[in-house]
């Protein structure tokens, strides 16, 4: 029964999406012309766009584990790599828009280290806290860690942050594991963030 109930969800989702889809794509082609700053105006067809109910099985999972019919409409941007504009990052968001920007390479493979539940979560994060999203991005999430700058030790990203991790472990990945993930893409100063969120996630 709970499971007819979540199909039943899901598929109301999926029509309130489609309902939306015109306006909202029109909107953020606009946004992303400007932000990814194409010469061309075509090129922006090269993007494909998902609504975050309609993810495919590898991905699917991740939306599932934040369980919020909210996030049903957020639209996943699938860029292609030679117009990636983000360094080495796999994936961003605008919150505020309900866009999530995904690098087409990582996209279409398994998303092992869960950067689709970690973008859902900030989407999320706007979506309960909208007022607060913006301070919260630039205020630290732990005040005793000395650092120059407020990421990735905000409030916003120790929530999505730890989202992430939670659904690493539910999946099986070991603290070591999320570790080995984390120094693809960080420095060590930046461990001192992470191991709180690990201490609690991993240790209780």
């Amino acid at each position: 029964e709970q499971a007819a109930q979540q199909d039943e969800t899901r598929d109301a989702a999926r029509v309130r999406a489609s309902l939306q889809r015109p306006m909202k794509l029109k909107k953020l082609k606009q946004h992303l012309a400007k932000y990814l700053e194409l010469k061309d105006a075509k090129e922006i067809e090269r993007i494909q766009f998902i609504e975050a109910c309609n993810l495919p099985p590898q991905h699917q999972k991740a939306y599932d584990f934040l369980n919020d019919d909210r996030l049903s409409s957020v639209m996943i941007g699938i860029v292609p790599d030679d117009m990636w504009v983000k360094g080495r990052a796999s994936s961003e968001s605008t919150a505020e828009k309900d866009l999530i920007l995904f690098r087409e390479s990582s996209y279409n493979g398994t998303d092992e280290p869960g950067w689709m539940t970690h973008e859902l979560a900030h989407c999320l994060r706007y979506k309960n806290a909208e007022n607060e999203y913006s301070d919260d991005s630039s205020t630290h999430a732990f005040d005793d860690i000395e650092s120059e700058y407020t990421y990735p030790n905000n409030k916003v990203e120790a929530f999505t942050f730890s989202q992430q991790f939670r659904y690493l472990k539910e999946k099986g990945s070991t603290r070591e594991d999320v570790i080995k993930m984390l120094r693809e893409t960080y420095e060590e100063e930046d461990f001192q963030f992470f191991d709180r969120l690990l201490d609690e996630i991993f240790e209780s």
